[in-house]
């Protein structure tokens, strides 16, 4: 008898990608999933230096984002396909190699309560050099969203340069 298994894809295209990205796994689905309408869930992080960007100020950008709205104006508009604009952001952090500042959908978006920060290295000190990231969790996203968020949340966070 022969034995048939399944090829082994993680290895398959590890050996095709580059080393700063892996597949650590996999699993069959049903022939109904659609891994664009399927899904629940999308978490997005979005990498960029530090620079001269007020992080705390960018996560109480961010806050004003939590929950249902129209982002119409924060995408690249695709009107033949796109019909309805409501879309609905969950939770969503700054990062950087110092702290964690979170805000979510339990936040109460009325008062003006700075989102929680949480120390992730607290003997290291911020420098412009830093990689920090947003990272966005929504059920779905527009088209360039996350870019048009993030172009707003570096105007809120963005400190002119002392002389």
């Amino acid at each position: 008898l022969k034995t048939i298994s399944e090829f082994d894809y993680p290895k398959i295209l590890n050996n095709v990608l580059p080393p700063s990205i892996r597949v650590l796994g996999w699993c069959p689905v049903s022939s109904e999933f659609s891994a664009r309408f399927s899904c629940k869930q999308r978490t997005y992080r979005y990498f960029f230096p530090r620079r001269n960007l007020d992080l705390g100020a960018m996560a109480r950008g961010l806050r004003h984002m939590m929950g249902r709205h129209d982002f119409r104006n924060m995408c690249k508009m695709n009107c033949e396909q796109v019909y309805n604009f409501e879309r609905v952001i969950k939770s969503g952090k700054v990062v950087s190699p110092q702290r964690i500042h979170s805000v979510s959908t339990d936040d109460d978006g009325d008062d003006e309560e700075s989102p929680s920060v949480r120390e992730a290295d607290p003997g290291a000190d911020d420098s412009p050099r830093d990689v920090c990231h947003v990272e966005i969790v929504g059920q779905a996203f527009l088209w360039h969203q996350i870019r048009c968020i993030m172009s707003v949340l570096f105007y809120v966070g963005f400190e002119p340069a002392s002389h």
